[in-house]
């Protein structure tokens, strides 16, 4: 049987992302596998920021609220009733031709590389290029030390993790403070 995708509507609260033992999927995709179709649900990491300044990477569809599901010898029946899958209009027409929307041969693949390409790119980015190195003097805005330290100081060392070592004086003495880089001005 040749493939054959197609692109079926779930339903917006079927469209929440878990995690499988093969990769990320919602729960409508999960059924659909159990039914004996073939399911493809791209999704990216994408990194959000929650209390206190922490970070943590979620998946994230890429197009939210569609699934695409390959021709099954069992029909549509299946599909239609899964919970998740819109039950009127659940696949997609052509509008031309009045009949099933089907994705042209090779479009799996393109997106396939499109959202492996996308996931390293996220997951892998280039390191940040500051414009600062060690020894340089800098002004401090960091809302942290206001009031209780000199806002000049003097970059101790960088590392890979965006973290910038800066020595400067709080209540008199030198100690040393972590910074973003976004909280740096250079001293021209």
């Amino acid at each position: 049987m040749v493939e054959r995708w197609h692109i079926a509507m779930m339903e917006p609260y079927a469209t929440g992302l878990s995690e499988r033992d093969d990769g990320w999927d919602a729960n409508a995709c999960r059924i659909l596998r159990w039914r004996g179709y073939e399911v493809y649900y791209p999704a990216f990491p994408k990194k959000t920021h929650t209390t206190h300044r922490v970070t943590r990477t979620i998946m994230r569809p890429m197009f939210p609220g569609y699934v695409f599901v390959n021709e099954s010898a069992s029909g549509w029946h299946w599909l239609r009733t899964t919970p998740g899958i819109r039950t009127y209009g659940s696949l997609l027409i052509d509008s031309a031709t009045a009949r099933l929307a089907v994705l042209p041969l090779g479009e799996i693949d393109r997106i396939l590389a499109a959202e492996k390409r996308l996931i390293h790119q996220i997951l892998n980015p280039p390191p940040p290029e500051l414009p600062y190195k060690v020894g340089d003097r800098v002004r401090v805005a960091d809302e942290r030390f206001a009031g209780c330290a000199d806002p000049y100081g003097t970059i101790e060392t960088l590392d890979e993790e965006e973290r910038i070592a800066v020595l400067i004086n709080i209540f008199g003495r030198p100690t040393r403070a972590y910074v973003s880089h976004e909280h740096l001005a250079a001293l021209g």
